[in-house]
């Protein structure tokens, strides 16, 4: 078993071309279910405002498909920060370094649009997901962050599947 530094262990099943194949499936997953919960709680929403938010929160129904974009999103980040990019950098013999030395890696390779900018999302983390934040402008800008930030987290996550079937390809 080996490390990514900051993540913890990544099982032997992540090694080699099982491993890939293995994140491509989970990727393809967490692409589909994010992109169903956007569709569902974000359709027709321009701009997340407070009152949106608070509209969400009190609705039983709505706040349980915030909660499911939320956790939807930042699963698919950290899938693809932690683990595939990860895994595809050593499939390609480069040792795993910090998060952000792997981002400019797959920033460099065209995985991803920009490290800089992918940083800075991972912060969205803290405030989307805690529910101990109890200030609604600060979680009504970082959603709004997350649902403008979609469409690009969906394109880096399938360039990431593109990277995966070319490796797979050329063996």
């Amino acid at each position: 078993m080996r490390w990514h530094s900051g993540v913890g262990p990544l099982s032997e099943d992540e090694d080699g071309e099982a491993g890939l194949r293995f994140l491509a499936r989970v990727v393809a997953t967490e692409i589909d279910l994010l992109e169903q919960s956007a569709k569902r709680l974000l359709a027709d929403v321009e701009i997340v405002i407070p009152s949106t938010v608070a509209d969400w929160i009190a609705d039983v129904d709505l706040s349980e498909r915030l909660d499911a974009f939320v956790s939807r999103y930042v699963r698919l980040q950290d899938t693809l920060s932690q683990r595939l990019i990860p895994a595809l950098l050593a499939h390609r013999g480069v040792a795993a370094g910090s998060a952000a030395a792997d981002l400019k890696r797959a920033e460099r390779l065209g995985w991803i649009d920009s490290a800089e900018a992918w940083l800075r999302h991972l912060k969205l983390h803290e405030q989307m997901v805690h529910e101990y934040n109890e200030d609604i402008l600060d979680l009504a800008d970082a959603l709004d962050t997350a649902h403008q930030r979609v469409p690009a987290l969906l394109r880096m996550a399938r360039a990431t599947l593109t990277e995966i079937e070319r490796v797979l390809k050329s063996g």
